[in-house]
């Protein structure tokens, strides 16, 4: 800048070969608009905080820790391993949806399988970034179970139960970053409710010896009960 101001002045002075005032005028008017529009942009405003990605995968750790050891509670029956892996999505503001999907669940005499539907309202977002799937919410919670469970107390051909539950509920829960301030992040995720669960369908049973009532398997009981997650997520 200070170069071609320095030239422009000095083209006052006689020369043999003058250089046209019209390319001194260009050259100054580049050189300001150079540095005008060559700054780097300005660093983001503090306070502010850009999500992490609106997208989580979770696995749920309790389904396998209570599962084994309910099975193992009064005899070393082995590891049973049951899938519960969920997805949530958030939509806008402090909303987001999400779904669950539940595979080899139960023990090698009652199996289960199923899904769920659910929404998450934030109360309490993460501070400084809305949207960022994190902080106490709440749940309401749409779940379906299908569950084939064999006894084998009368003789030598079990008895097997398929019975089919749809439940309605809610959880309250936290979610909170594990590495904060970094995309992609882990997240654990902490979530305690009730579920109504009622009979979808007849339950079925196939029972050479007639013994079977239905009280005495209370898993397929109808009625409200405790739910519960603990899971690790990945958020994109």
């Amino acid at each position: 800048m200070l170069f071609v101001l320095n030239y422009a002045f000095q083209l006052r002075a006689p020369k043999a070969h003058a250089v046209p005032r019209w390319l001194v005028a260009a050259l100054l008017c580049g050189t300001i608009s150079t540095n005008i529009y060559g700054q780097s942009p300005e660093p983001a405003a503090p306070g502010r905080r850009s999500s992490p990605g609106n997208n989580i995968v979770r696995l749920d750790l309790l389904s396998p820790l209570g599962y084994n050891m309910a099975y193992n509670l009064f005899a070393d029956h082995g590891f049973v391993f049951p899938v519960l892996v969920s997805y949530e999505r958030h939509l806008r503001g402090r909303w987001s949806v999400g779904t669950e999907l539940l595979v080899n669940g139960g023990d090698p005499t009652d199996r289960r399988s199923g899904a769920s539907l659910m929404a998450r309202y934030y109360l309490l977002p993460a501070r400084k970034t809305v949207g960022s799937l994190a902080g106490l919410y709440v749940s309401p919670v749409l779940n379906y179970r299908a569950m084939r469970t064999t006894d084998g107390y009368f003789g030598s051909t079990p008895s097997i139960v398929r019975v089919q539950r749809i439940g309605l509920g809610a959880l309250l829960g936290w979610q909170v970053a594990l590495n904060r301030n970094q995309a992609p992040r882990f997240v654990l995720d902490f979530a305690g409710g009730v579920l109504y669960r009622a009979r979808l369908g007849a339950d079925h049973v196939d029972d050479p010896y007639g013994y079977y009532t239905g009280s005495g398997v209370p898993r397929h009981r109808i009625g409200i009960g405790p739910d519960a997650r603990i899971g690790l997520g990945y958020q994109f």
